[in-house]
């Protein structure tokens, strides 16, 4: 059976390293983006990060968006539109300009084509180490 390799348009063009709190991330090996203390901007990415992994073939609308970024808070549609539109323009200028995208049917989400990575924390088991000591005799006093 012949195989079909994937078209130019369906091979990843960034990957994106997140850490799994969100709170940090890179983008193909760039210099790691802090968003630990931005609470709405952590939480919008997280919710974005989470609609890929989810595999999620629509985005986020704005009013998800804001949902995610200001949780049990209430606006006018104009001010709710505002802080979106304000909150993706600063996640896309912290270097995810090519990774989050917008389309008026999708709505925000990764670029389909972005292989995501999340990262964790590496859990180190800890043994008791085995010492063995050996003693070096010369051959010719092991005789």
């Amino acid at each position: 059976m012949m195989k079909l390799l994937p078209s130019v348009s369906q091979l990843p063009n960034r990957t994106l390293f997140v850490a799994r709190d969100g709170g940090s991330f890179s983008v193909s090996g760039g210099a790691r983006v802090d968003l630990s203390t931005k609470g709405p901007l952590r939480r919008i990415f997280c919710a974005i990060v989470k609609g890929h992994r989810d595999g999620l073939r629509r985005g986020l609308s704005v009013h998800e968006v804001f949902a995610a970024g200001w949780p049990a808070e209430t606006a006018s549609p104009d001010a709710l539109a505002g802080r979106v539109y304000s909150a993706i323009s600063k996640l896309r200028r912290m270097e995810l300009e090519e990774v989050i995208i917008r389309t008026d049917a999708a709505g925000y989400r990764l670029d389909p084509r972005c292989c995501l990575i999340e990262e964790g924390p590496i859990a180190v088991r800890r043994e008791p180490a085995t010492v063995i000591r050996a003693a070096v005799v010369p051959a010719r006093m092991a005789s």
